[in-house]
């Protein structure tokens, strides 16, 4: 593979010839990737599916009959994995998005993990014990999955006392944000568990059991 670039900008004009134009090619890798689908339940149905997601493309990727998968010829980039099937209680399962940066080498091993969604539960507290202001209407809480996954946004209202509940949510990497908050209020912190808030970034690809977010 090759990358064009031209030396300098070109201007032409009609009925005007242009020579002298210098093209550059800059090698580039082609990588794989490669990994599994785990934690498969023997009910399963269909057969789990894997998705690589590059921005606004997405490809669907085989498995072979021990859940493996591998990917050729891929250029250098950022990608994500997602693995999701459905058990026999017609619930959704999914793997926690895998974040792949392809740089120099393949890379092999990669891990998709199947869980069925959680339920979370949580509390808005504001800094120094007061209560939130009322409003005509109660803010939402909006879990935003990062990358390319699309139409996966969750969202949960908050309640007069500050409480909210989301009634499943896989595990992942979240923007968390909160709209309709009160003038003058942002989020300022965020923990479940050992995770915390950074850069309104929300880790919960693992989701401890009966943990409260604040």
């Amino acid at each position: 593979s090759a990358t064009a670039r031209s030396a300098a900008p070109v201007q032409t004009r009609a009925g005007q010839e242009t020579g002298g134009i210098e093209i550059k090619l800059l090698p580039a890798p082609i990588l794989s990737l490669s990994g599994t689908v785990a934690t498969v339940p023997e009910d399963a149905m269909p057969t789990p599916s894997v998705e690589l997601l590059n921005g606004g493309e997405r490809r669907n990727l085989r498995l072979d009959p021990n859940k493996a998968f591998i990917v050729w010829r891929l250029p250098p980039g950022r990608y994500q994995l997602i693995a999701t099937s459905i058990d026999n209680q017609n619930r959704d399962l999914r793997s926690a998005p895998a974040e792949i940066r392809l740089a120099n080498t393949d890379i092999k091993g990669v891990r998709l993990e199947l869980s069925p969604p959680r339920e979370l539960r949580g509390q808005i507290q504001v800094e120094g014990g007061s209560a939130l202001p009322a409003k005509q209407s109660h803010p939402t809480l909006r879990f935003q999955p990062l990358g390319s996954i699309q139409q996966a946004g969750q969202d949960a209202e908050i309640d007069s006392t500050g409480g909210f509940q989301f009634p499943g949510i896989f595990p992942g990497r979240y923007h968390l944000l909160v709209k309709g908050l009160p003038e003058n209020f942002y989020v300022k912190s965020a923990r479940l568990g050992q995770a915390e808030l950074l850069d309104g970034v929300m880790d919960l690809r693992l989701i401890p059991a009966n943990a409260a977010l604040t």
